[in-house]
């Protein structure tokens, strides 16, 4: 549609000034790529919730895709700018700036919880997780008060507790939750002859990644010197699964 290309229009204009900017100053650095990826995803997140309409009221019910056209897309590039701006405000040090980036974290969050991405709650999960241990270590070794650090890391983990504590009520009503647990019993009643129809009843979207799964190992050990070519996996799996979603 016409609003899709002003938005994409949009986003090479930034990228266009961001990358000038950077030649005439003739320095380039980690932070100014992180910035353009940062605020594109922004934009795409604002749009595409302010203008939400579901691709398939079946396949993407409640769940937003902006310009990235597929719910789990948008939910992984989101977790890199999310991943991006952790980066950044660990080595801020003005509270202003710092507040102002912990809102653009919050924007991103929300853009991913409102996804429905089961990818993107592990991703963010996981990269917070990673970032806070690597942080902790790296600030501890170069700390000159080893017990104040660790009396601050203790307070800071307590906080951090309760607010996923406050967090998980909240979750436990959301569609997160649902599609969560649907993984879990998809996993419980497993795929095989018997038991293949209710597991697609289940959880349709796993069932389909199993038997990419299954289908892709199939395709490895027939090709198992040249493969297929790059990204030939979604025209080949049409051979062996002729059925198979086409999104994926």
């Amino acid at each position: 549609s016409s609003d899709l290309k002003l938005v994409t229009i949009f986003q090479l204009v930034l990228f266009f000034i961001a990358g000038y900017s950077v030649i005439i100053q003739g320095k380039i650095t980690e932070k100014h790529i992180f910035y353009t990826f940062i605020l594109s995803m922004i934009i795409v997140i604002v749009y595409g919730v302010s203008t939400y309409e579901p691709v398939s009221g079946f396949a993407y019910k409640n769940r937003i895709a902006s310009t990235a056209g597929n719910p789990n897309t948008l939910a992984v590039f989101g977790s890199f700018a999310y991943i991006f701006t952790l980066y950044l405000i660990g080595n801020e040090k003005k509270i202003l700036k710092h507040i102002f980036k912990f809102l653009i974290l919050m924007i991103l969050v929300y853009g991913i919880i409102k996804t429905n991405s089961r990818q993107g709650i592990v991703l963010i999960s996981v990269s917070t997780l990673i970032y806070i241990c690597i942080r902790s270590v790296h600030n501890y070794t170069n700390s000159s008060n080893k017990r104040k650090f660790l009396f601050k890391t203790f307070l800071f983990a307590l906080g951090v507790t309760s607010l996923l504590f406050i967090g998980f009520q909240y979750f436990q009503n959301s569609s997160y939750y649902f599609r969560i647990q649907t993984l879990l019993s998809f996993v419980k009643v497993g795929v095989n002859s018997a038991s293949v129809n209710f597991a697609k009843i289940v959880d349709y979207s796993a069932y389909e990644r199993s038997q990419f799964i299954i289908y892709g190992i199939k395709i490895w050990l027939d090709n198992l010197f040249f493969g297929v070519g790059l990204d030939n996996f979604r025209v080949v799996i049409k051979q062996y699964w002729p059925i198979s979603n086409p999104l994926y």
